[in-house]
């Protein structure tokens, strides 16, 4: 389960962090479709389909309750996607790095707790 919620929270960071140092090229990402919801997570495209994937592993794992799966990758998505327009074009573009770093970390938990009993032995487990 641990390694499941490390997965899933260290690329929600890469995300956001992707979105920052490369914004030309996230950007870009975002003008050339969408995800597909019908189709299988092996037939998605990156990262949408990894998405799918690890929450899948989530519930595998025993920490996403199988009732609560559909849909949770546009929950997820959401949290970290908007959090990274924030960062990058929004309000929080001229914060420091200290505070976006923040956002990024409270995020991903505030996320992951959503999705299941965030514990304090697997938060801390956490990157």
């Amino acid at each position: 389960m641990q390694a499941a919620l490390r997965n899933l929270a260290a690329a929600g960071r890469a995300y956001s962090k992707f979105a920052l140092a490369e914004p030309g090229q996230f950007r870009t990402c975002f003008f050339q479709g969408g995800a597909d919801l019908d189709r299988a997570p092996e037939e998605q495209h990156m990262p949408f389909g990894m998405l799918v994937g690890q929450l899948d592993e989530l519930v595998a794992a025993g920490f996403l309750k199988p009732e609560r799966r559909p849909m949770a990758e546009v929950a997820a998505w959401s949290a970290i996607h908007g959090l990274a327009l924030l960062l990058l074009d929004g309000p929080l573009r001229d914060v420091s790095d200290e505070v976006k770093q923040e956002a990024i970390r409270r995020t991903t938990l505030i996320m992951l707790s959503g999705l299941g009993e965030l514990t304090p032995e697997l938060e801390a487990a956490l990157p």
